[in-house]
């Protein structure tokens, strides 16, 4: 989807506390891009690092290094894993082997659970059972490093159901593209309470001229 933003608008986002802002990608980048980010207030980045076709995303490295080099104060990993597809387990063991072949520096990894009947099933009991093996190899393999989860109230629902509640320790970074750089929009789901990073803006184009998700970190 493609929104038309006027000056207003942009001048409303890059207000907000410089240190917030930040984007996540899933594509690579010219360092330029990522110097523009970084000069226009954007201060941290999530790259992704494992793709939803059950392989790892060969321009994660790279896109990493042009992240850390622009000057962005942190930069994390995803992982959108395919329930579907291989054993879970192994999944985050090919991630957490790409990630040492390549040296790839990074602050922390985020498991994103979206999908529902393309890299999920249909059955909630299943899900669970899969999900609980991910979050589990995930903890252990990554340790303090794991993030947390990118999951939205809709999916958390449609994929482990609204009565599902495990799992509430982990933090939480929420999609909803209201467009506002902040937490105003968040309601409860599972266990969680608070949430640590809002994606507010999906698919922006209208800086730097590249295609990433805006997210606002509390």
């Amino acid at each position: 989807m493609r929104f038309v933003v006027s000056l207003v608008a942009l001048a409303v986002l890059c207000a907000c506390t410089e240190a917030r802002l930040g984007v996540d990608a899933s594509q690579l980048y010219p360092q330029t891009s990522w110097d523009c980010l970084v000069k226009n207030g954007y201060t941290f980045a999530i790259i992704r690092c494992y793709r939803s076709s059950d392989s790892v995303d060969p321009n994660c490295a790279e896109t990493v290094k042009r992240a850390w080099a622009a000057g962005m104060n942190h930069v994390d990993l995803y992982m959108f894993p395919c329930a579907k597809c291989s054993d879970i387990e192994s999944q985050v063991k090919r991630l957490d082997d790409h990630i040492k072949q390549n040296n790839i520096r990074y602050g922390q990894v985020w498991i994103d659970i979206e999908g529902y009947d393309r890299y999920w099933n249909k059955d909630k009991m299943k899900n669970r059972e899969i999900f609980n093996k991910l979050v589990t190899a995930a903890n252990a393999t990554f340790l303090d490093h794991l993030g947390g989860l990118y999951v939205s109230r809709h999916s958390w629902n449609d994929i482990l159901g609204s009565d599902y509640k495990e799992w509430g320790n982990l933090n939480v970074w929420y999609a909803n593209w209201d467009h506002k750089a902040g937490m105003g929009n968040w309601q409860p789901y599972g266990n969680f309470t608070h949430p640590t990073m809002h994606q507010y803006w999906g698919d922006y184009h209208q800086i730097c001229k590249i295609n990433v998700d805006l997210n606002y970190r509390d």
